[in-house]
């Protein structure tokens, strides 16, 4: 058999021989919500760092490798950046309390576990995220736009528990609108930590 090979053939192969180039396959094009969502992570850590004040819209571009230019295809403004990272903290907690009010327990239970639900995300925040409370803490002053949608999705929540509970005859009958409006307004401090934090040095959760 050796005798029909050339001298040069190797009778083994190694993994040299083997070791040859593929085609490199292309990198997948992201969609514009992919583009938006990078953007906002990367946005979100360097908030986390220097502060949303502090950060611009050429820090988050040069983090990510891009022009500024490319930033403003997905976000009209650096305005936007902020407002859009603010709302994805608030769509956190919405989703808690979602779950929360669609859980188990009596009305009752889910409407202080709902309430405790907002005030420790805050707390959590206060504590360990001050950059991302202090950013929460201007959307709520300034009543963004997610904190606007925030309060009705809460009183919407409110409602819904009322009437739960009144027809399981588990709270007496009353206005379910109304009353929601009336937790709203009254449970305010517990709902908006950085408003406590201003007015109340006791923070424990029997205070509230």
């Amino acid at each position: 058999m050796s005798q029909l090979l050339p001298e040069e053939f190797p009778l083994r192969l190694t993994s040299d021989d083997l070791n040859y180039s593929s085609p490199i396959m292309p990198h997948r094009r992201l969609s514009r919500e992919e583009n938006r969502l990078r953007i906002l992570q990367k946005a979100g850590e360097l908030f986390r760092q220097y502060g949303f004040g502090k950060t611009t819209v050429a820090d988050i571009a040069g983090e990510l490798g891009m022009s500024t230019a490319n930033i403003y295809k997905f976000f009209p403004s650096r305005n936007a950046i902020v407002e859009a990272s603010a709302e994805q903290n608030v769509a956190t907690i919405k989703r808690n309390v979602t779950q929360i009010i669609e859980g188990a327990g009596s009305c009752m239970e889910r409407l202080e576990a709902s309430i405790f639900s907002v005030y420790r995300f805050h707390k959590e925040l206060l504590q360990n995220e001050r950059q991302i409370f202090k950013l929460i803490s201007s959307a709520i002053e300034e009543d963004w736009n997610c904190i606007q949608e925030f309060d009705v999705f809460m009183r919407s929540a409110f409602e819904r528990l009322v009437v739960e509970g009144i027809e399981s005859k588990e709270f007496r009958p009353t206005d379910p609108v109304v009353t929601a409006s009336a937790l709203l307004d009254c449970l305010s401090l517990a709902l908006h930590p950085h408003i406590r934090n201003a007015v109340v040095h006791d923070g424990s959760e029997e205070r509230v």
